[in-house]
């Protein structure tokens, strides 16, 4: 959802509006959960996010024809990479 955000309003995915619309949906989760491991929780359901992208739009490529096979097939290792290049940037 906030990756969707993101995109329509031409934003990053850490602009300051996205953080923000992240902080009011955990809000709701404060009764249940310290804001630290909400946060965390969050963060991990993003990257869970990236795979479960990638899945699907494996399985919505392989059952395309040409030439919107060839059109969307970036979209299966777009999504790994971005998912690799997130988990890379938690060692730098």
């Amino acid at each position: 959802m906030l990756r969707s955000a993101a995109h329509t309003l031409g934003l990053a995915v850490d602009a300051p509006e996205v953080v923000a619309l992240r902080d009011i949906y955990l809000e709701a989760w404060q009764p249940f959960a310290p804001r630290a491991a909400l946060l965390e929780a969050s963060e991990l359901a993003q990257r869970l996010g990236m795979v479960c992208r990638a899945l699907t739009w494996h399985r919505v490529v392989t059952s395309l024809e040409e030439p919107m096979r060839s059109e969307y097939a970036d979209a299966v290792p777009g999504w790994m990479e971005e998912f690799i290049r997130k988990a890379s940037d938690d060692y730098d």
